[in-house]
Protein backbone atom coordinates (compact mmCIF):
# COMPACT_ATOMS: atom_id res chain seq x y z
CA UNK A 1 0.00 0.00 0.00
CA UNK A 2 1.65 3.22 -1.22
CA UNK A 3 -0.20 5.39 1.30
CA UNK A 4 1.31 3.39 4.19
CA UNK A 5 4.74 3.55 2.57
CA UNK A 6 4.41 7.33 2.36
CA UNK A 7 3.41 7.55 6.03
CA UNK A 8 6.44 5.48 7.06
CA UNK A 9 8.83 7.51 4.89
CA UNK A 10 7.49 10.77 6.32
CA UNK A 11 7.88 9.41 9.83
CA UNK A 12 11.45 8.25 9.15
CA UNK A 13 12.28 11.55 7.45
CA UNK A 14 11.42 13.37 10.65
CA UNK A 15 13.29 10.98 12.95
CA UNK A 16 16.61 11.66 14.65
CA UNK A 17 18.29 9.10 12.40
CA UNK A 18 17.45 10.80 9.12
CA UNK A 19 20.44 9.37 7.27
CA UNK A 20 18.43 8.09 4.30
CA UNK A 21 17.27 10.05 1.31
CA UNK A 22 13.59 9.83 2.08
CA UNK A 23 12.70 12.62 -0.34
CA UNK A 24 13.64 10.41 -3.30
CA UNK A 25 11.59 7.56 -1.82
CA UNK A 26 8.62 9.83 -1.24
CA UNK A 27 8.81 11.04 -4.83
CA UNK A 28 8.77 7.44 -6.08
CA UNK A 29 5.81 6.52 -3.88
CA UNK A 30 3.82 9.57 -5.00
CA UNK A 31 4.67 8.69 -8.63
CA UNK A 32 3.17 5.25 -8.08
CA UNK A 33 -0.05 6.83 -6.81
CA UNK A 34 -0.12 9.30 -9.68
CA UNK A 35 0.40 6.60 -12.30
CA UNK A 36 -2.35 4.47 -10.78
CA UNK A 37 -4.67 7.47 -10.79
CA UNK A 38 -4.00 8.08 -14.50
CA UNK A 39 -4.91 4.46 -15.20
CA UNK A 40 -8.17 4.94 -13.26
CA UNK A 41 -8.82 8.15 -15.24
CA UNK A 42 -8.76 10.10 -11.98
CA UNK A 43 -6.87 13.11 -13.31
CA UNK A 44 -7.31 15.25 -10.18
CA UNK A 45 -5.72 12.57 -7.97
CA UNK A 46 -2.97 12.10 -10.51
CA UNK A 47 -2.20 15.82 -10.63
CA UNK A 48 -2.11 16.08 -6.84
CA UNK A 49 0.22 13.12 -6.40
CA UNK A 50 2.47 14.12 -9.30
CA UNK A 51 2.91 17.55 -7.72
CA UNK A 52 3.66 15.97 -4.33
CA UNK A 53 6.35 13.89 -6.05
CA UNK A 54 7.99 17.04 -7.41
CA UNK A 55 7.62 18.80 -4.06
CA UNK A 56 9.45 15.91 -2.39
CA UNK A 57 12.25 15.78 -4.97
CA UNK A 58 12.24 18.49 -7.68
CA UNK A 59 15.09 16.86 -9.61
CA UNK A 60 13.62 13.38 -9.68
CA UNK A 61 13.52 12.04 -13.25
CA UNK A 62 10.44 9.95 -12.66
CA UNK A 63 8.58 12.79 -10.95
CA UNK A 64 9.25 15.03 -13.95
CA UNK A 65 8.23 12.30 -16.36
CA UNK A 66 5.02 11.51 -14.45
CA UNK A 67 4.13 15.20 -14.39
CA UNK A 68 4.62 15.18 -18.16
CA UNK A 69 2.31 12.18 -18.41
CA UNK A 70 -0.33 13.98 -16.35
CA UNK A 71 -0.16 17.08 -18.53
CA UNK A 72 -0.36 14.91 -21.65
CA UNK A 73 -3.47 13.19 -20.28
CA UNK A 74 -5.00 16.64 -19.76
CA UNK A 75 -4.22 17.56 -23.37
CA UNK A 76 -1.65 20.17 -22.34
CA UNK A 77 1.08 19.03 -24.70
CA UNK A 78 3.39 22.03 -24.43
CA UNK A 79 3.39 21.81 -20.64
CA UNK A 80 4.07 18.06 -20.91
CA UNK A 81 6.98 18.83 -23.23
CA UNK A 82 8.51 21.17 -20.67
CA UNK A 83 8.53 18.40 -18.04
CA UNK A 84 9.98 15.83 -20.44
CA UNK A 85 12.64 18.28 -21.62
CA UNK A 86 13.57 19.09 -18.01
CA UNK A 87 13.98 15.38 -17.30
CA UNK A 88 16.25 14.95 -20.31
CA UNK A 89 18.30 17.99 -19.35
CA UNK A 90 18.97 16.36 -15.98
CA UNK A 91 19.59 12.85 -17.32
CA UNK A 92 20.04 12.76 -21.11
CA UNK A 93 20.89 9.05 -21.02
CA UNK A 94 17.15 8.36 -20.60
CA UNK A 95 16.35 9.56 -24.12
CA UNK A 96 15.04 6.14 -25.14
CA UNK A 97 12.50 6.09 -22.32
CA UNK A 98 11.40 9.71 -22.59
CA UNK A 99 11.87 10.08 -26.36
CA UNK A 100 8.58 8.33 -27.13
CA UNK A 101 6.73 10.73 -24.86
CA UNK A 102 8.40 13.68 -26.57
CA UNK A 103 7.43 12.31 -29.96
CA UNK A 104 3.78 12.00 -28.91
CA UNK A 105 3.75 15.57 -27.56
CA UNK A 106 5.34 17.07 -30.65
CA UNK A 107 2.92 15.12 -32.83
CA UNK A 108 -0.16 16.15 -30.83
CA UNK A 109 0.91 19.79 -30.63
CA UNK A 110 1.68 19.88 -34.37
CA UNK A 111 5.16 21.27 -33.74
CA UNK A 112 7.01 19.01 -36.18
CA UNK A 113 9.75 21.58 -36.84
CA UNK A 114 10.75 21.64 -33.20
CA UNK A 115 10.69 17.84 -33.14
CA UNK A 116 12.99 17.69 -36.16
CA UNK A 117 15.34 20.15 -34.44
CA UNK A 118 15.26 18.06 -31.28
CA UNK A 119 16.13 14.88 -33.20
CA UNK A 120 19.09 16.58 -34.87
CA UNK A 121 20.69 17.51 -31.56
Amino acid sequence: DWEKAIDVAIELKGSEDDSGNYNALLAQFYCELSTAAIERKSIEDSVRNAQKALDADPYNLRALSVNGDVEFAKGRYKKALSYYEQALTLQPEYITEIGQNLSRCYSESGDTDKYKFFLQQ
